[in-house]
């Protein structure tokens, strides 16, 4: 199976990019037809406003109106800043008036230490986008969304889409974060409130707040049990992903009902 550039053979992960192959091989990828239309670009975008809650900004910007614009809600950008470039989910939904990001300020980060003391209303920058191939497939199963952090950004979009759709799909969201002042957003409480197919956890890992679960992986166990029937998508820490992949699979969940997007550390 492939993904993510890593093949997974006779149990070992090589990196494709890396190995080189000594015979034969067979590699199972997935086809992923609705990406057939969807061309990355490069745009100029203009600083439109900037939220900040706590430690995360809440970016939004405009692209030039004859530039279109277009992606699969879970798909992620690069944005480009005085020489600087880092990837971030897309958290609005394609043909939005704005592109949303949402990023958290790290110590020392180059990138997100201009968008929080650099940035102001019509700060010109570039995205080259669409990225990736996070997004939901078509099926009838119902659906767990996991988060960490701003990986609530993917979540956001992805969500978004489907109500906007109108799903009668069963959509599980859980959102971790450290503290209650992490949670820089109320729209998945504002979901859950005006859809009855729409349930929300959110989940704190070192302040107890609801759930006496310490990670959104546990707390879905604990709320559902058995994973035999559902599409996974999770969004956040490394950490988080692997476990809660670990964990899910031991509990009925098929591998390849799985689909994540993993935050690696880097200097932001």
């Amino acid at each position: 199976m492939s993904q993510n550039g890593v093949v997974i053979c006779a149990g070992e992960r090589i990196k494709t990019c890396e190995a080189r192959p000594e015979g034969d091989c067979v590699i199972d990828a997935e086809h992923l037809p609705q990406l057939t239309n969807v061309k990355r670009i490069v745009t100029p975008a203009k600083v439109s406003q900037i939220e900040i809650v706590e430690d995360t900004a809440v970016l939004r910007l405009r692209t030039p109106p004859a530039i279109f614009v277009s992606f699969l809600e879970g798909q992620y950008l690069d944005l480009l800043f005085s020489g600087i470039r880092r990837s971030y989910s897309i958290a609005s939904t394609s043909g939005s008036d704005l592109i949303e990001l949402h990023i958290k300020r790290v110590a020392g980060g180059a990138m997100s230490g201009n968008v929080f003391d650099v940035f102001a209303e019509n700060t010109l920058v570039r995205l080259e986008l669409p990225i990736g191939s996070f997004f939901v497939r078509e099926s009838d199963k119902p659906l767990i969304f996991l988060a960490t952090g701003t990986g609530f950004s993917s979540v956001q979009s992805m969500v978004s889409r489907l109500l906007d759709q109108k799903t009668n799909r069963e959509v599980h969201v859980y959102w971790g974060n450290r503290y209650q002042k992490d949670f820089y957003t109320d729209l998945p409480r504002e979901w859950a409130g005006r859809h009855k197919n729409v349930i929300y956890c959110p989940v704190t890992s070192r302040e107890k707040v609801g759930s006496s679960c310490r990670y959104v992986q546990e707390a879905a166990l604990k709320d559902i049990g058995a994973f035999n029937n559902y599409d996974v998508y999770a969004c956040g820490s490394l950490n988080m992903i692997e476990s809660a992949k670990k964990l899910m699979i031991e509990n009925g969940l098929q591998a390849n009902n799985f689909y994540s997007d993993a935050f690696v550390a880097t200097t932001n």
